[in-house]
Parts: C-alpha cells; structure tokens; sequence
C-alpha cells in the first residue's frame, strides 16, 4: 500500500505527522488482527511500513482514453527502498521525516543501510511512538 499525505501547498509538518500516526495506528490495527488470526488457528500476518518525505508530482496520468491518478519521483522510490528494510511490524522512518518531527518521535534505534538507487547511505529510524501535539 502506498500512501500519500498532501500538504496541500501548506507546510509539510502536518503532513508529516498524520503520516507517523497513521503508521502506528496501521500496526496497532495488525497487531490486533494478528492475535485473531492466530487465536482461530490460521497464520500470523505482519506488515513493515516505511515512511519518507520529499517532493513528488501527483496527478492525473494519461490520456482522456485511459488515465490514472498517480505519483511519481524520487521520494516515491525511496519509501519503497526504505519499506523494503522494515520487517513485520516494524516502522522504519527516513532521515528526511525525522528531521521535520524531531523530538516527537521515540525511536528504537537509529541504523544505517544502503538503498538501492541512493548513492550515499541512509540514515534510517525504527518508530516506536510519536507525541502529537496538542491542539
């Protein structure tokens, strides 16, 4: 699942921060469904999410015949890469949205990791919780 927060032309804290809740409120949910699975016998299901912040082009993709809504750029490859490093439930978070959150974020630990098509290494966080602020 890919998932775009829009800042809407605003500045992209806001966006930021509904994407790390939205994060922890998709592993809570799993976490949930999990012990159902396994309580009727059937498999565990675990998901890894990874979360970023960059600039992308969004919009409708195509001709009148056949179009798509769609998003493109670095950022949307990168999440990937940065998901692909996230095991089952766990939330791996880039440098990028690190910086913007700040001390909002509790993390487990920070690592370093090469992703495919980055020339520099990533510095990447595992997210434990987040502290919304208050409004």
């Amino acid at each position: 699942i890919l998932v775009f927060f829009d800042p809407h032309d605003g500045p992209v804290a806001p966006a930021a921060a509904r994407a790390a809740q939205s994060s922890l409120a998709m592993q809570k949910s799993m976490h949930e469904l999990k012990s159902e699975l396994e309580s009727s016998g059937l498999p565990p299901l675990e998901i890894g999410i990874g979360v970023h912040t960059g600039p992308v082009v969004v919009g409708n993709i195509g001709s009148s015949l056949r179009a798509k809504y769609g998003i493109v750029g670095l950022a949307v490859n990168v999440v990937q890469r940065i998901q692909e490093k996230a095991e089952g439930g766990q939330i791996v978070v880039s440098q990028e949205l690190y910086d913007i959150l700040g001390d909002k974020l509790t993390v487990e630990k920070s690592f370093t990791a090469q992703l495919k098509g980055v020339q520099e290494e990533s510095i990447l966080y595992m997210l434990r919780d987040f502290q919304a602020p208050c409004s």
